[in-house]
């Protein structure tokens, strides 16, 4: 048997693959971008805290954020790749409404000041320097064209008393009131002339627009948000009721609906020609929330990125390249699969979807996965699906009504693939084959028994198999079935070599250790203390020098390494949440 350090020194690590739920993300903001086309996510913050309210410069190459780890809110700067991001303000009070000034040199934001949270604006310099008060009782800052001034909702002391718009400067001082009663207020891009606002201004809405000087207050539509698109020409307007239209400002009233069933207020491409919302379609079952990008000449809609349902999508804007970013919080919780090579740095994610996918297991060869896709609703559908190591190609090989499956594992040809599927009106059990290329599936003709975790030996001749919570072997056509070792065990992994088996025992009720089987003769011999079954079967790494099993964990399961003789444990988890199901690539 060579020795762990010997093997790892030698040759690149194999490559492991693992199943986790992201578990470390749920509830917890992250900030994303992704091509208008839908292609290419990327995730920009990183860290443990909360970040929401993302924001973009004119020019689309930074963005800002509110990160807020442990009840502190404050302000983070980064480039719109993720790359040097760094924190701008360093005070405990909550902060909200984050806007960049059109030069780019500044941010201005609300926070609350005391225990009524009377929400006043900050403004601070884009490197963190001259945080300074502008205005009390103020919310929702709006800059103005040459980032001199700010247009904000001023609120009152009184309660039920609503806000007016009022104009100050971005250095603070005397502030003037343009509009009575409003919220939202926007300036109008490149001119500056006009105020959008939602409020109260005459018939026709409630949309309006103002000019800087308290003047010529009128409604331009009915609706519940609006935003100036980057000439300042027109207005686009969302209406729950009704969905996203465009209105120009020299022809008030009349509203041009170009979509439907719109949740945000949409965000503008720098050239004027797009627009991008978020949306929820919803149906009989729970449905995602979808980023959407709608042309504004020809009307037509693109899913740029599909999240899971429940999830909150915020902070929509454009940046650079062409490219979204957006702010989303994950409220559910589905397992993706990843792989990376131990000790290295480097995680590929290989499954972005709303399903859960379990039990990764790689062809002899390396080139090809295998795992179980499991809707996230009920009523849970199952299936066996197939892919290129990297995650593409995918196809579905099974798919059977009323049934899951589960823990599939290739035979040495790379053509055929063995699985579990377990009806669930009489909770039946049955290992079955699939040859991969011609989708035809064969039962293996075993004893009735409550199965999981077969395997195929090195060479192909055996099936390692848990049978009623007992490690046994079988024939590869399902004859001879026998047990290995006593004792109630879950999975099983062959060595390389196929002489031993590596799998976990409970050893009293609730207790679990990681155990090695000789299959020559029986004997068992622990090896690590703690597995827990419900991490999956254990892995063998390709050179016989290290065993993957799981332990629970603050998240969930994290996954550890050691040697057959129980030396040299570590920590392999490199993801975040609970991680489970490891499989090795034996190349």
């Amino acid at each position: 048997m060579l020795s762990c350090a010997g093997a790892r020194a030698a040759s690149q690590p194999a490559l492991l693959a693992i199943a986790s739920d992201r578990a470390d993300d749920l509830g917890r903001g992250r900030v994303y971008t992704v091509a208008a086309d839908g292609s290419d996510l990327r995730r920009v913050s990183r860290g443990n805290g909360d970040d929401t309210g993302v924001v973009a410069t004119r020019d689309g190459k930074r963005v800002a954020f509110l990160r807020t780890v442990d009840g502190a809110t404050n302000v983070w700067v980064a480039n719109a790749d993720g790359s040097r991001a760094r924190q701008v303000t360093h005070t405990n009070e909550p902060k909200q409404d984050l806007a960049w000034a059109p030069n780019g040199r500044r941010l201005a934001f609300a926070v609350c000041t005391d225990g009524s949270c009377r929400r006043g604006i900050d403004v601070v310099d884009a490197d963190g320097a001259q945080l300074h008060r502008v205005v009390d009782d103020a919310l929702q800052p709006s800059w103005s064209p040459d980032s001199r001034r700010l247009v904000y909702a001023g609120e009152t002391q009184a309660y039920g008393v609503p806000s007016a718009i009022d104009i100050v400067s971005a250095d603070g001082g005397r502030q003037r009131r343009i509009a009575p009663v409003g919220t939202q207020p926007r300036w109008q891009p490149r001119r500056g002339r006009w105020i959008l606002y939602d409020g109260s201004c005459g018939r026709g809405g409630s949309l309006c627009v103002v000019r800087t000087d308290g003047r010529g207050r009128h409604a331009v539509a009915d609706g519940d948000a609006a935003v100036w698109s980057p000439r300042g020409d027109r207005i686009a307007v969302v209406g729950n009721e009704v969905g996203l239209g465009l209105v120009r400002l020299r022809r008030p009233l009349r509203v041009r609906w170009v979509a439907h069933r719109v949740e945000s207020l949409p965000a503008w491409s720098p050239d004027g020609r797009l627009l991008a919302y978020v949306e929820e379609r919803r149906g009989s079952r729970p449905s995602p929330v979808l980023v959407v990008t709608v042309r504004v000449d020809s009307g037509r809609v693109r899913v740029a990125r599909s999240e899971p349902p429940t999830t909150s999508v915020g902070g929509l804007a454009f940046v650079a390249g062409g490219r979204l970013t957006y702010d989303a919080e994950v409220a559910i919780s589905d397992h993706e699969l990843y792989a990376f090579r131990p000790g290295l740095e480097g995680v590929r994610q290989l499954t972005r979807d709303l399903v859960d996918e379990r039990d990764p297991a790689w062809s002899r060869d390396g080139t090809m996965l295998a795992y179980v896709r499991s809707g996230i609703w009920s009523p849970r559908e199952s299936a066996l699906w197939i892919s290129r190591a990297d995650g593409t190609q995918a196809r579905r090989v099974v798919s059977i009504t009323g049934a899951r499956l589960a823990d599939p594992s290739w035979a040495p040809d790379g053509a055929h693939v063995v699985f579990v599927r377990t009806f669930e009106d009489s909770e039946e059990t049955q290992v079955a084959v699939v040859e991969t290329r011609a989708l035809r599936v064969t039962v293996l003709p075993l004893p009735p028994a409550r199965y999981s975790s077969p395997a195929f030996s090195p060479d192909g001749s055996l099936l390692a198999l848990d049978a009623d919570g007992v490690i046994s072997l079988a024939g590869a056509d399902g004859s001879d079935l026998h047990a290995v070792a006593v004792g109630t065990a879950i999975g099983a992994s062959w060595s390389p070599d196929g002489t031993q088996l590596a799998y976990v025992e409970e050893t009293a009720p609730g207790t679990f250790r990681l155990a090695v089987a000789e299959v020559a003769t029986g004997a068992v011999r622990g090896v690590a203390a703690g597995p827990s079954p419900a991490a999956g079967e254990p892995a063998w790494s390709p050179d016989g020098a290290e065993i993957v099993f799981g332990r629970p964990s603050a998240s969930g399961f994290d996954l550890f390494g050691v040697a057959p003789d129980g030396g040299g444990e570590r920590k392999l988890t490199v993801v975040p949440g609970a991680n489970v199901d490891p499989a090795f690539a034996s190349s």
